[in-house]
């Protein structure tokens, strides 16, 4: 069930990262991070300009040279994109001149990507409801602190997992870990 991925070690020889988050009922986005662009391709599968044939005319127009590879990658499937972002250190974020139909959030991009700006409130019921338990909200704080995860930290989290069985999830997404 998982909602969101992180890889610290994407694309490691040229120092890439990649986050995603797939809800499982078509929307989805992935987060390229390098140190000096970084780039969000969208799909909201609801919104007005969610087409799976084709993105929007204009899309990806000015999408940085540098970064290119990130419209090639398969996995990112940009016959569905519905917004891409980009973000060069010096000049902020931009998108392609893509005309957007008036209306609340036309490309679903505000919402998808609420989920960036979650407190540990609001993950704490976004948890509650997807995997219909009860989390109790201090090691939710604690993993947004980037407290190191100990196998305490794990059982309070999820008693049914074990710091051992996450153990190479945590190493690929580079969470401190305080004993293995």
């Amino acid at each position: 069930f998982r909602y969101f991925s992180f890889n610290k070690d994407w694309n490691r020889p040229t120092n890439h990262r990649m986050g995603s988050m797939s809800n499982g009922s078509g929307d989805e986005y992935f987060v390229l991070f390098t140190p000096s662009v970084a780039a969000i391709k969208g799909y909201a599968h609801e919104c007005e300009l969610a087409n799976p044939e084709s993105p929007p005319k204009g899309m990806f127009d000015g999408f940085p040279s540098n970064i290119e590879g990130f419209l090639t990658e398969p996995a990112f499937d940009l016959k569905n994109t519905s917004f891409c972002l980009w973000c060069q250190m010096e000049n902020g974020w931009s998108r392609g001149p893509v005309e957007l139909p008036e209306g609340p959030d036309p490309d679903g991009s505000e919402s998808l990507l609420e989920y960036v700006t979650w407190t540990p409130a609001d993950y704490l019921l976004f948890a509650s409801e997807y995997f219909e338990m009860e989390v109790p909200l201090e090691p939710v704080q604690q993993v947004f602190q980037h407290v190191p995860i100990s196998d305490e930290l794990v059982q309070a989290l999820n008693s049914e997992v074990t710091l051992d069985e996450l153990s190479n999830d945590l190493l690929e997404i580079g969470y401190p870990i305080t004993q293995l």
